[in-house]
């Protein structure tokens, strides 16, 4: 899997991608998943998924605070322990247009080997490099949440990045519907926070459980690449989705 070269110039388009104006402001929430407790998978170095995700949390909120015509919040910022459900009720009562769960990726046990850093024992595998993008048909907004899904690994694709197909691999698991396979994007209908009352996306940065890949996301310069376009790909939407959230709490 071939990536781009890390010192590109990054741009974040102020441009919507339909032609008629709007004068709404879009409302993102921004998900940092998992927490302080339930920090999710452990790198392929020993370190735990949430302080990837906090990490790469705030620099995606400062970037879209920082885009004309978007405001951004984060659900739980501190790390505290926060079900599913009100992660979703906390977006619907801030009136948010637009969803986006942040995680980075592992990968199923039979694919993991063993070895010792620092003392401690840690899973790895160099089988799967790369982002992948979710959403589910049991979303209210099933066709924009796609949509979003599909505006961002656009531009995470014209920006050199690759994403990981290991999801479609038919393995327990996994058997996931890759719906773009131009775009990395997977259906997964079983994924709770992907249910929220507006359009929802989970977006997987990388698969930290891959030294390779962990090391990437490490350097500060790929990580604008990936932030920088993610945050183009909720502007192209930005016309269709602005307002949304204030129009639904009327």
């Amino acid at each position: 899997m071939k990536h781009v070269l890390l010192g590109v110039a990054i741009t974040v388009s102020a441009a919507c991608a339909s032609a008629e104006p709007c004068d709404s402001r879009l409302r993102v929430a921004v998900d940092i998943g998992h927490d302080l407790r339930a920090s999710g998978t452990v790198s392929a170095r020993g370190h735990n998924e949430y302080a990837f995700n906090a990490r790469l949390g705030g620099e995606v909120l400062a970037t879209l605070n920082a885009t004309e015509g978007i405001d951004a919040f984060v659900i739980e910022s501190k790390g505290a322990r926060i079900r599913l459900e009100e992660r979703r009720k906390r977006a619907k009562a801030r009136n948010a247009d637009v969803f986006i769960s942040l995680h980075h990726d592992s990968a199923q046990e039979q694919f993991l080997n063993e070895a010792q850093v620092n003392g401690k024992k840690v899973r790895y595998t160099e089988m799967f490099e790369g982002y992948s993008l979710f959403y589910s048909d049991k979303n209210p907004y099933a066709d924009l949440s796609l949509a979003v899904a599909k505006s961002i690994g656009a531009e995470l694709r014209m920006s050199g990045l690759r994403y990981t197909d290991h999801h479609a691999m038919d393995v327990k698991g996994e058997r996931r519907e890759l719906v773009d396979t131009l775009n990395g994007v997977y259906r997964f209908d079983n994924l709770a926070v992907l249910k929220a009352a507006m359009p929802s996306v989970l977006f997987e940065a990388g698969v930290i459980v891959n030294p390779m890949d962990e090391d990437r996301i490490n350097n500060p310069q790929y990580r604008k690449l990936i932030v920088a376009a993610l945050v183009r790909g909720l502007d192209r939407m930005r016309c269709t989705l602005a307002g949304n959230g204030r129009k639904k709490a009327i």
